[in-house]
């Protein structure tokens, strides 16, 4: 027989990621923002000064294209990104964040850091750095660079 503490473990994961998705979704919303929305801006954040490619952020978000245009009709329908023609290749479009998608992500961070306060209730700071390994190490086992911080995270560490 197999690990008895794996179903538990298991569900306790989407337990959690469910409470967490719900908040920061309710987070984003007071904000007008929806969180695939926020990590398009991210991502825009994270890649610098330089435009990317849809494609890119895509990737980077592990979105399909069809759910990334309709992130970035909207951002762009806001005013928090702008597309523009890639000046090497005419029929490739680039995508920048503008001043005001920087502040949008800023309020979105302020929400976030609201909801990261509730996140994790009853650990000690020792408890939470704990548990980060013990989930890396899980992470390990499918993504190798998950080792490491991924960008995004990273990115919404930055000020905006």
């Amino acid at each position: 027989m197999g690990d008895e503490t794996l179903p538990a473990v298991i569900s306790r994961l989407y337990r959690v990621i469910s409470h967490v998705d719900r908040r920061l979704a309710e987070a984003f919303s007071d904000v007008g923002l929806k969180h695939g929305e926020v990590d398009v801006l991210y991502a825009l954040l994270a890649g610098g000064e330089d435009p990317q490619s849809p494609s890119r952020v895509a990737a980077s978000l592990m979105c399909s294209t069809g759910a990334m245009t309709n992130r970035l009709d909207r951002l762009e329908k806001a005013g928090y990104l702008r597309r523009q023609h890639d000046t090497a290749d005419r029929r490739s479009i680039l995508l920048s964040i503008t001043p005001a998608g920087r502040a949008a992500l800023e309020r979105a961070a302020l929400a976030r850091d609201a909801v990261e306060a509730e996140i994790l209730p009853g650990l000690t700071m020792a408890e939470r750095r704990q548990l980060t390994g013990l989930l890396r190490q899980v992470l390990v086992a499918f993504e190798p660079e998950g080792a490491t911080e991924p960008a995004m995270a990273a990115a919404s560490r930055t000020t905006p």
